[in-house]
């Protein structure tokens, strides 16, 4: 899929709106935190499994600050030192190697992207419309703002997840899971049934999450809203969009 996906796209960094942001935020609400390449990249809580790998590093973090401050300068974080970086697998990430391990970091000055998956299938989210702050190299909050079409005018650009059964979700067939590259603070979905294509006032049904699981019906469409809280100098609200379908193998219907 192209990723001109026609959003109505009003990027606007808020040069107006630019706050000064003292580093300095209450230890308890900081992740772990780098910055190198250019950006600011907080630990997403997740270990690469890409292996093998190159043996050459891409960079190192070399100096440190407080344990409650966001870094703003190159090759620094905010929980030590001697850690050698690779650029990772997965688009605006770092992965560094932590006591053996390599664990990935995520680019905050790009909103996070999103995968659903069921049993052994799984799609990349759309994303629409969103509103995301992130901290700049001279200490400031930079917000981006982008609008996008209604999800049920994107019948042509929305990733279709296919209903598969699987032993993977023989428990139950429709039991699907979010995955982000960065993990929210608070997640809502709703969907729609295909019959409502280009028809943009139809009400929605409300969908209910549960530790990023949740229950997909045939043939609709799903819009998931995500939130990261902002007072840890980054974050925002996120809204991406898939289409459940099921498979035309295992005599499954296929209904429009």
């Amino acid at each position: 899929m192209k990723l001109t996906w026609m959003l109505l796209i009003l990027c606007i960094l808020c040069g107006c709106g630019q706050a000064e942001v003292k580093p300095e935020v209450a230890a308890k609400d900081l992740p772990r935190m780098v910055w190198a390449e250019e950006s600011l990249y907080v630990d997403t809580g997740r270990v690469s499994e890409n292996t093998p790998r190159c043996g050459v590093m891409d960079g190192e973090i070399v100096s440190q600050v407080a344990q409650n401050e966001i870094p703003t300068e190159e090759s620094t974080s905010n929980f030590g030192t001697g850690f050698g970086y690779q650029i990772g697998a997965d688009p605006n990430t770092i992965e560094l190697l932590i006591d053996g391990e390599w664990c990935i970091f995520y680019e905050m000055q790009k909103p996070p992207e999103m995968r659903v998956l069921h049993g052994e299938e799984s799609a990349p989210c759309m994303r629409g419309g969103f509103s995301w702050t992130s901290i700049t190299k001279d200490g400031k909050a930079q917000t981006v703002i982008a609008d996008a079409l209604h999800p049920l005018e994107c019948k042509e650009l929305a990733p279709i997840l296919t209903l598969r059964p699987s032993i993977y979700s023989s428990v139950d067939p429709n039991l699907a899971h979010l995955e982000f590259s960065l993990p929210p603070d608070q997640i809502t979905a709703r969907c729609w049934s295909v019959r409502a294509w280009d028809q943009p006032m139809t009400e929605a049904e409300s969908v209910e999450v549960q530790d990023s699981a949740l229950f997909l019906k045939e043939n609709c469409v799903y819009e998931i809203t995500a939130i990261w809280e902002t007072q840890k100098g980054f974050g925002g609200e996120v809204h991406y969009v898939f289409v459940a379908k099921p498979s035309k193998l295992c005599g499954y219907p296929v209904k429009e």
